[in-house]
């Protein structure tokens, strides 16, 4: 999980380089898309915290909505790798 924060940091970083710098006449469309990066980012931090508050339930519940999000906001990678998360941790919860 702390691997994904960094891309979904990555991310963030580099779509309001976007805005300042390369926007033109997608301003609006570069707006939008850091406000979903940042959304997502804040989204990853809770889901970080609720692994970290054991609350599993919820976790499984918006590891789910936190990954989609990650494909399109985390660079990918970010989004595979929070679901990546979740299996392991479904798998380990299985065993016992």
């Amino acid at each position: 999980m702390s691997l994904a924060v960094i891309f979904y940091i990555l991310n963030c970083i580099g779509a309001a380089v976007y805005i300042f710098f390369g926007a033109g006449g997608n301003f609006q469309l570069g707006l939008a898309y850091t406000a979903a990066c940042l959304f997502s980012f804040a989204l990853v931090m809770v889901t970080r915290r609720l692994l970290d508050d054991y609350a599993l339930d919820t976790f499984n519940i918006l590891s789910i909505v936190v990954g989609t999000l990650g494909i399109f906001t985390g660079l990918v990678v970010g989004g595979i790798l929070v679901f990546l998360a979740r299996y392991e941790l479904t798998k380990e919860l299985e065993v016992f």
